[in-house]
């Protein structure tokens, strides 16, 4: 069973993917989390045997099987995503299909961490997500109890250099395999019980009313007898009837009062995140609000034309760019509502981008839109998707 809206509104509920190299545990991992909490009495909200079920999401044109599993713990609800294979993690993060409040790192204790594994941990840090535990896993299988410190020592080390909190982060020892199979062990599933508290403790709880003021990307715009009206999706907080917005983007910023809401021709007083809706201003003239500008919280919304970002280039099979490219490279960035021209350089030197590669850009639009961390656009060339990125500094 899915949470609905209404659950998601009423409940904290919070969204945590599993990350590793392959062949560590990470499916094992879950599954043996699911387990052990339907045996405790809180029965996943999708069934175990569904972590095999794939769903397709496409963000920005970048497809992604992603498979999940919905659960509740004594304290909270959980989204638990078992992130995909490197390639597919990487442009699942960048390009926003795969949003994550928290990390769960799974490493081997028989092989410590690897190539991908580095390179996952950057990335988390690169667009904002903690890791919020780590389990050592297969311990069963070390000989030695120096190899499983050793390999801790690694791993703290390896999240200390790439900019997380090492020494502070909470290391779990354990056998998922182990913990599946034997339920009834309580040696076994210890650290699996010990991991469900560590995640309710670390992982950041979101309401959508926490989750930052209001944002509200403009889709449409028109005229009627309520004054201009704007259409499109709360992104983010809530707005009601009689407060003061400020519209940001593609003109001069400007505050202006909401003077009506209506979703689907009902009259209403509030707006939350997530709603489609159509918001009226008495005053404000059409030529003033175009699709691209962003409505926000006023002295919340940030105007630039410049920002580094954290980028995806799709490949040709993906429906991408066939060859790299060029240096000095000009393609259209959608970004939320708006879609503008920019430049895109390879950051601290001049380079070419591969297809199917992941690269840091210095970006110049070429005129100034509503922008922060963390947002994530679109990448675009004669009107087709070519990649997608995650903003991770706006530059003033």
């Amino acid at each position: 069973m899915r949470l609905t809206r209404e659950e998601m509104l009423e409940n904290s509920v919070s969204t945590i993917g599993t990350v590793g190299h392959v062949d560590h545990g990470k499916s094992t991992l879950l599954s043996a989390i699911t387990a052990r909490l339907e045996a405790m009495g809180l029965a996943p909200l999708r069934s175990v045997d569904e972590l095999n079920r794939a769903e397709e999401a496409h963000v920005w044109g970048v497809p992604r099987n992603r498979i999940h599993v919905e659960y509740r713990t004594t304290r909270r609800r959980f989204v638990h995503v078992d992130c995909p294979g490197h390639v597919d993690f990487v442009k699942s993060l960048i390009a926003g299909s795969l949003a994550l409040e928290g990390a769960l790192l799974v490493v081997s204790a028989v092989d410590g961490p690897m190539k991908h594994t580095r390179e996952q941990v950057q990335l988390l840090k690169q667009v904002n997500v903690p890791i919020s535990a780590v389990f050592l896993n297969k311990t069963d299988t070390v000989a030695d109890q120096e190899t499983t410190t050793r390999v801790e020592r690694e791993v703290r080390d390896l999240l200390t250099e790439c900019g997380h909190d090492g020494e502070r982060v909470t290391v779990i020892r354990g056998s998922a395999l182990r913990a599946l199979n034997e339920p009834g062990n309580n040696e076994a599933t210890a650290p699996v019980e010990m991991l469900i508290d560590v995640l309710d403790e670390m992982v950041p709880r979101r309401r959508p009313e926490e989750m930052g003021p209001f944002i509200f990307p403009v889709e449409s715009v028109f005229m009627d007898t309520r004054g201009l009206v704007a259409t499109g999706t709360v992104e983010r907080g809530e707005v009601r009837v009689g407060h003061d917005v400020r519209i940001a983007g593609l003109r001069e910023p400007d505050t202006i009062e909401v003077t009506a809401i209506h979703r689907e021709g009902e009259s209403m007083s509030r707006a939350a995140v997530g709603d489609r809706v159509e918001i009226s201003f008495s005053r404000a003239r059409k030529e003033s609000v175009v699709r691209g500008v962003v409505f926000g919280s006023p002295g919340i919304v940030r105007i630039s034309d410049r920002f580094r970002a954290v980028a995806y280039l799709l490949t040709a099979a993906e429906g991408g760019r066939q060859t790299p490219t060029p240096v000095e490279w000009i393609p259209n960035f959608q970004v939320r509502t708006a879609e503008l021209e920019g430049v895109a350089a390879r950051t601290g030197k001049p380079g070419i981008i591969n297809p199917g590669e992941h690269a840091e850009l210095d970006v110049e639009l070429m005129r100034p839109v509503a922008l922060e961390e963390n947002l994530h656009f679109g990448i675009k060339e004669t009107g087709r998707t070519v990649g997608a990125g995650v903003v991770t500094q706006v530059i003033s």
